[in-house]
């Protein structure tokens, strides 16, 4: 009998060791490894090239040991410094970098590091000094687009109606997404295209105005559209805490949203009667032309009612 209760617990003890190991091994498998590509020299500073998810990344902990290429990610984490994200955003291969590293990639490596490692353990270097100082007074990288007005008002223009313009303007690179009704066609002036229904995407630049038939009617609002971004950036940390912190530029979160009414056109009705002045008997088939302002005209033809 102790003898199978010792061989039960021995079998409980492999099984869970062996699911441990499968949880382990795909929390490597999903947060990947870290490239090392070596190490760069400016100056007298001494820093690692880093690759994370195929983009350049640059250590956080500089006086901590160097992770070695193949080196397995524990967690990725989005990191929200202000500091930390505008050296990336604007230091070397960044999306505005800065223009003080003369073309210089081990300048810019070197630089972009020690900066980063400045703003998270301190302490000031001299090879990153005059980056440093251009992020003090560099601002939070943000993208934005807007509409030049945000009210479309409609008017009947012969058998449609079409409302203002406005023009898009702001950052490049992104853009407004948003849906518009199936009856309304939004017209892109200066592109020469158009699209009825449906989602449509407008970019910096565009001048927009929308269309839609006689019949719609009443006030159309959209719905909440991202129209600002802002960046953040993604640490990895590995499974041990003697080596440095990897990090890199992340993606563009929606800071803030916009929105736009259309006012379309209040339609009334009309009914025309045609009877006999003496019976008082409906006519049929009496045809009248209506006309109306910017050349509206419609002929129509009364039915055995008198109307039409």
């Amino acid at each position: 009998m102790k003898e199978k209760v010792r061989n039960r617990a021995i079998y409980i003890l492999i099984l869970v060791s062996f699911m441990i190991c499968l949880l382990t091994n795909s929390v490597y498998a999903d947060a990947g490894t870290i490239e090392y590509g070596g190490k760069v020299t400016y100056g007298e500073s001494t820093v690692g090239l880093f690759h994370v998810d195929g983009r350049i990344a640059f250590c956080m902990d500089h006086a901590k040991k160097t992770p070695g290429n193949g080196t397995p990610i524990a967690e990725k984490s989005v990191y929200t410094d202000p500091n930390v994200i505008k050296c990336l955003y604007y230091g070397w291969e960044g999306p505005s970098q800065w223009g003080g590293f003369n073309g210089n990639s081990s300048y810019g490596i070197v630089a972009t590091t020690l900066a980063i490692n400045h703003y998270v353990n301190g302490g000031m270097s001299t090879v990153a000094k005059d980056f440093i100082s251009f992020i003090d007074s560099a601002t939070v990288p943000k993208e934005d687009l807007n509409f030049s007005t945000t009210n479309f008002t409609a008017t009947v223009q012969g058998d449609k109606q079409i409302t203002n313009s406005a023009t898009i303007s702001g950052s490049e690179g992104i853009s407004l997404r948003f849906s518009i009704p199936e009856d309304v066609t939004i017209v892109c002036e200066n592109k020469g295209w158009n699209r009825t229904g449906g989602i449509v995407e407008i970019v910096n630049g565009d001048i927009i105005h929308f269309e839609a038939p006689l019949t719609k009617t009443g006030n159309w609002t959209s719905e909440q559209i991202p129209n600002s971004y802002e960046w953040n950036a993604i640490l990895s940390r590995t499974y041990d805490d003697n080596l440095q912190r990897i990090v890199r530029l992340g993606e563009k979160d929606p800071g803030t949203y916009t929105s736009f009414s259309i006012n379309f056109v209040g339609l009334g009705a009309l009914e025309v009667y045609k009877t006999d002045g003496e019976t008082g008997a409906s006519i049929e088939n009496i045809e009248f032309t209506i006309t109306g302002p910017n050349g509206y005209r419609s002929t129509r033809t009364t039915d055995a009612n008198r109307l039409f």
